[in-house]
């Protein structure tokens, strides 16, 4: 039994490990299952013929956030339990915001930052906050190049899509994130360097909205970084 596999992950409860019996009646392996989220995605199947020297076009990978599109082929790659493969040659912004997301990963915080991006822009999107024009516009770009896609049955486009629709605002967000630094204070929301970082925020993002309700993931935020 490897011990690592069978430790609770931060910020995770403890799991049942499904475990691998010998002939002997001896554990002989133990392993969690995946969660969607921890799923592999499809690799580049372009790449993949290329490092395989053209044996195959099919191989999953944990691809981190900032590999799972191929600037060389304009492929995202989905993750979860049915992971897919987005032609992305509709939205030519992906290419700018792929050198953004490597800039942002020189900072030590560019992780926790971009995790906190992608819920706060994920939540805006999903209750059509902000720029949901503009992420229409890009959606319908997207599913111009997948049209198979956005008919299969038992699937959703919606969520499918989301991850790349919101990439660009997720990695811009991320980089404002990341470089702020705000005074602890009891009052946030009161503070002047609070609201200076609204203002920048949406100014960043050309979100004409200035200030976010009190159940924005984005004051929670600031609330979680101003604590005295």
């Amino acid at each position: 039994m490897l011990p690592h596999l069978t430790r609770p992950r931060d910020g995770h409860p403890a799991r049942t490990p499904d475990v691998v019996v010998g002939a002997t009646g001896t554990g002989i392996a133990a392993w969690y299952r995946l969660d969607p989220y921890e799923q592999p995605s499809w690799a580049c199947p372009w790449c993949t013929l290329r490092h395989t020297a053209g044996a195959t076009a099919r191989a999953r990978a944990y691809l981190p956030a900032h590999r799972v599109w191929c600037p060389r082929h304009a492929c995202w790659s989905t993750g979860g339990p049915r992971p897919r493969l987005l032609d992305t040659r509709g939205l030519p912004e992906l290419a700018d915001v792929y050198k953004s997301h490597r800039r942002l990963l020189r900072r030590p915080n560019a992780n926790t930052a971009y995790t906190w991006a992608q819920a706060i822009v994920t939540r805006w999107y999903d209750h059509r906050l902000y720029l949901t024009g503009r992420w229409q516009a890009r959606g319908r770009r997207l599913a111009a190049f997948n049209p198979d896609h956005t008919t299969t049955q038992g699937s959703s486009w919606e969520l499918t899509a989301r991850p790349v629709i919101i990439h660009p605002e997720t990695v811009t967000l991320a980089r404002v994130l990341a470089r702020t630094r705000l005074p602890a204070t009891p009052r946030p929301d009161r503070h002047p360097a609070a609201g200076a970082f609204l203002e920048h925020t949406a100014h960043t993002l050309r979100s004409g909205r200035r200030a976010p309700g009190p159940d924005d993931l984005l004051r929670s935020w600031i609330r979680h970084h101003t604590r005295p």
